[in-house]
């Protein structure tokens, strides 16, 4: 069947330590979003957790939207693909961190 579940040969075309920096980004962004969901909700409630879910899906559509509308979607997958693993995971790294700060400024307001 040629599975795998932990060797994708695209994923270790960077060797053990790309690898490594993958499935590390992988785990932690997950974790990030979670802590920072639960953040959000305990200090300000469902109702501004739920409209930032929204907001955040009309900013995706919005993107979305304009690379469909100026037909950038050539040039998008070619720019992912021309990172590779590491490269998407070095950005997964950003991403966590700007989440990480949005966690830390909303959890200095939590209440216990």
């Amino acid at each position: 069947m040629n599975g795998w579940v932990f060797y994708i040969p695209w994923l270790w075309e960077a060797g053990p330590l790309g690898a490594f920096v993958v499935y590390f980004t992988l785990a932690l962004f997950f974790f990030v979003v979670g802590f920072t969901g639960a953040t959000i909700y305990k200090s300000w409630g469902l109702m501004v957790l739920t409209i930032g879910w929204v907001a955040l899906a009309l900013v995706l559509v919005g993107l979305s939207y304009l690379v469909t509308r100026f037909e950038l979607w050539g040039q998008v997958w070619t720019g992912i693909g021309s990172l590779g693993a590491l490269g998407l995971a070095l950005w997964g790294l950003v991403v966590t961190a700007a989440l990480m700060g949005v966690s830390f400024l909303a959890f200095r307001r939590a209440i216990p």
